[in-house]
């Protein structure tokens, strides 16, 4: 009995040390300046969290363009030419972003995430004929503006473990001394 309350107590505090995280889902926005294309690029990216993101798992949206192509999601994390694709600081603001997004078809539909360097803000879609044609390309020399829209609290499976294993505990120990007593 005396075993069964300890193991209880540790699984009790282990729940309560347990922090949960944070799926943080953004409003993302860049100003397009491609010739005759000129207005915002806006979407949605979800599934980031506080700290340092590699890119699988996260979901965007294209919600609006200058000329209303390349819109809605199926966007998949292609790459990252540094070490983590966002990083998101304690106070939930991106300050970090490099980060390659594609989705196939007939065309190679892009949208990059960057700051310096070779990559920056950029949205389009590549014909890939051997001529490399691009069609509805939306660019910018700048920053990507994100908003936070959504914070859900993900409670982590560790946290969760030792919640159902305490459960099942106290319901084996309260079996045990049911049949003792009768």
């Amino acid at each position: 009995m005396l075993k069964t309350i300890t193991r209880a107590l540790v699984a009790l505090a282990i729940i309560a040390t347990a922090n949960a995280a944070h799926a943080l889902t953004y409003h993302w926005a860049f100003e397009a300046d491609s010739g005759t294309s000129i207005g915002f690029v806006t979407g949605t990216i979800s599934g980031l969290e506080i700290g340092d993101n590699d890119g699988p798992g996260l979901e965007i949206e294209v919600l609006s363009t200058p000329s209303g192509n390349l819109l809605g999601g199926g966007w998949s994390f292609a790459n990252t030419q540094t070490a983590t694709a966002f990083t998101v600081a304690p106070d939930k603001s991106v300050v970090a972003y490099n980060a390659f997004f594609s989705r196939g078809g007939g065309t190679q539909d892009s949208v990059l995430f960057g700051q310096g360097g070779a990559r920056f803000p950029e949205l389009y879609s590549l014909i890939d004929d051997g001529a490399a044609l691009f069609t509805s390309h939306f660019t910018l020399d700048g920053p990507v503006e994100f908003t936070l829209i959504d914070e859900t609290a993900v409670v982590p499976v560790p946290a969760s473990l030792p919640l159902a294993l305490s459960g099942f505990i106290t319901l084996c120990a309260l079996s045990r001394r049911r049949k003792a007593l009768s």
